[in-house]
């Protein structure tokens, strides 16, 4: 059973060109009703709403929105969980998110330093060299690791 539903996923991924960006994004809001801790950790980082930093028609430019909206129609004006995990529409379902593998085969991503150079590059406007590493460790959002208290 397992192996029918990835192969129904990874067909999907692969006939489907929307899951790119677009009509794919379901919205931060969708993510934080199950990564209640993630979300408020990272509503905190400057990732959270780059719209303040665009001009008015900066915001109608599709050149910056690549970088400053999770769509090129400026409808998503932050730099949301689906900005770097890719669109959620095919992968937020619960039970798509408690297979990992399954998540990722439709469209999951586990952004690294690679992923951030996307936007994060030397022709950037304002933004000065950065060291990936360095900033990636300013945007961690992990979920605390619940330490176990022993037993007395």
């Amino acid at each position: 059973m397992n192996n029918l539903i990835r192969f129904i996923a990874i067909s999907i991924l692969f006939l489907s060109p929307v899951i790119v960006y677009g009509d794919d994004i379901v919205g931060s809001g969708r993510c934080r009703i199950c990564h209640k801790e993630e979300y408020e950790k990272f509503s905190k980082t400057a990732h959270k709403d780059t719209s303040g930093s665009l001009s008015p028609e900066q915001k109608k430019n599709k050149e910056c929105l690549m970088c400053h909206s999770m769509d090129k129609e400026g409808k998503y004006m932050e730099i949301g969980c689906e900005a770097c995990h890719g669109g959620g529409k095919y992968y937020s379902q619960e039970y798509v998110m408690k297979d990992k593998e399954l998540a990722r085969l439709i469209g999951l991503r586990i952004p690294d330093e690679k992923y951030c150079e996307k936007c994060h590059t030397q022709e950037t406007p304002k933004i000065n060299k950065m060291n990936i590493k360095e900033g990636m460790k300013k945007i961690e959002h992990k979920k605390e690791k619940e330490t176990k208290k022993p037993d007395k």
